[in-house]
């Protein structure tokens, strides 16, 4: 039982042990064969040879089981039970370390280990069948048995005793690599403090490292605004010089407009006195005076529009709202007649140019109508109610009007919608655009900008006029609210809400009817 732990404890196969229980089992084995021989003359050989006792083979495989569980020496480490926590983990770390630097040695061991256990195994399946066989075969498996023996026993021996030689060299490495890990040990012990205080500096360095982080984000948000500031005073600036060259720009315009009017005054004063000198002046040529007197201010407005209207580009933009609608109406006849009242410098019958249809302008301004023929626009110069006049009934597919019934009395824009209603097709549109009063910085200021205004016209009243008047399917479109950079910011609040609608909601309307 001694040597059973023996065996398991150091995972070597004992040898020595195992051959002898098989001496022994073979000095029984020939003693009872010598009685067997000398009782052999006395007729009583046979049964002796019956009477041999069988080899306890049981008892043999098991120890051969016990060896070959601990054949591996060398393959695994072991648990380190005696060491914990980080200690435990060094320890089976350089366990593993070992064990792989002793394979080449191991190696040999339990291949050795492997060959004796085979032998062995061997040998216990003879014993088995020489327990099986009758007596006279019984010398020959032992005769077999021990030739098997002799021929393993040098080679066993000289391996177990290279075998021990390498684990004497084994236990002084072990013992070298135990000294080697308790060394480290003692120098984590060492180290342990200098880690706790090296964790304590850099929770220190992180600490700090965030408040200079919060400092480095102030300073860059100081910067942001500051940058941000000084953006903002360089776009004024720039802004502010972009207005004073369109300022100069628009009175250059202005003056040349002004100046070309005045040389047709006089060429025209001029003309007519070089026809009539030394005689007077008749009632005809005093008349053609004084309706020129009217176009005295053509040019001022002109220069006013510049100012206040805004530019070409942006009034363009503004237009576009209203193509889908003449898409609707360029559907029904690809030939569409179209006239723009009141056309201005003619930023819409431009963009109707653009997108391919062919309308005809019309406007009393002589500035303005000069501007329109230089970028080759059909306009006509005339009173809007001398021209409707002179249109038959049913005459045009599309009416236009951008800004022009604030500046007619009620009456007048009465009329002004009748001759639209007359002249316009069955289908046929109609489409006035006008401040938009409901918008209270407009109907109390902005709108009295214009000297030229009249009376503003509520979209409400304009929808009851054109429906009144015999226009149906009439439509309010609230346009152009003032930039979001007007408004109140805080525009949760209700009464915030209500504030903007009314003073920075649409600046104009439009209403757009159409002719049964």
């Amino acid at each position: 039982m001694t040597e059973q732990k023996r065996v398991h404890k150091s995972g070597d196969v004992d040898v020595e042990n195992i051959m002898e229980q098989i001496r022994s089992e073979a000095s029984k084995r020939r003693k009872n064969s010598s009685e067997a021989y000398y009782t052999e003359k006395s007729g009583s050989a046979f049964d002796k040879h019956n009477d041999i006792p069988d080899i306890n083979t049981n008892y043999l495989r098991t120890v051969i089981t016990t060896a070959a569980s601990n054949s591996d020496v060398g393959a695994e480490v072991t648990p380190m039970s005696h060491f914990k926590g980080i200690t435990r983990k060094i320890a089976i770390f350089f366990g593993k370390i070992i064990v792989f630097a002793l394979s080449f040695i191991t190696d040999k061991q339990r291949s050795f280990n492997n060959a004796v256990i085979a032998s062995l195994r061997s040998i216990a399946d003879m014993l088995e069948r020489v327990n099986r066989k009758s007596s006279s075969s019984l010398e020959e498996l032992r005769n077999s048995v021990f030739l098997e023996i002799e021929k393993h026993k040098y080679e066993v021996h000289k391996t177990v005793v290279s075998m021990q030689q390498s684990l004497e060299e084994m236990r002084g490495e072990f013992d070298g690599i135990t000294k080697a890990i308790n060394a480290i040990i003692t120098k984590q012990e060492q180290i342990d403090p200098t880690i706790s205080e090296l964790r304590n500096g850099q929770d220190h360095l992180l600490n700090r490292s965030s408040d200079l982080s919060n400092a480095f984000n102030d300073l860059q948000r100081r910067y942001e605004d500051d940058s941000s500031a000084f953006q903002e005073k360089i776009s004024y600036l720039d802004m502010s010089k972009r207005e004073r060259i369109d300022d100069l720009e628009n009175t250059i315009h202005s003056l040349r407009s002004t100046v070309a009017q005045q040389e047709r005054r006089l060429y025209m004063l001029l003309e007519e006195a070089r026809k009539r000198l030394p005689e007077a002046f008749d009632n005809r040529q005093l008349n053609v005076f004084a309706e020129e007197k009217k176009h005295m201010l053509d040019a001022m407005y002109v220069s006013f529009e510049d100012v206040f209207r805004g530019t070409r580009e942006d009034i363009k933009k503004r237009l576009h709202v209203y193509l889908p609608f003449m898409a609707k109406i360029s559907a029904k006849d690809s030939a569409v007649s179209i006239l723009d009242i009141g056309c201005g410098r003619g930023e819409w019958l431009e963009l109707l140019k653009e997108k391919g249809y062919s309308a005809r302008g019309l406007d009393r301004n002589k500035v303005l109508i000069d501007q329109c023929r230089e970028r080759s626009l059909d306009v006509l110069e005339s009173d809007m109610f001398d021209h409707l006049k002179t249109l038959p009934d049913a005459a045009l597919d599309v009416l236009t009007c951008f800004h022009v019934i604030e500046h007619l009395y009620h009456n007048d824009l009465i009329l002004l919608v009748d001759e639209i209603v007359r002249v316009l097709k069955p289908g046929g549109m109609v489409l006035f655009e006008s401040p938009n009063a409901q918008n209270i910085a407009v109907g109390s200021c902005n709108f009295y900008t214009d000297p030229t205004h009249i009376n503003p016209v509520p979209s409400r009243t304009m929808k009851f006029i054109t429906e009144s008047r015999g226009l149906c399917h009439v439509e309010v479109l609230n346009l152009n609210p003032s930039p979001d950079g007007f408004k109140v910011k805080d525009s949760d609040m209700e009464i915030v809400k209500r504030f903007n609608e009314l003073f920075y909601g649409p600046q104009d309307y439009a209403v757009i009817g159409y002719k049964v």
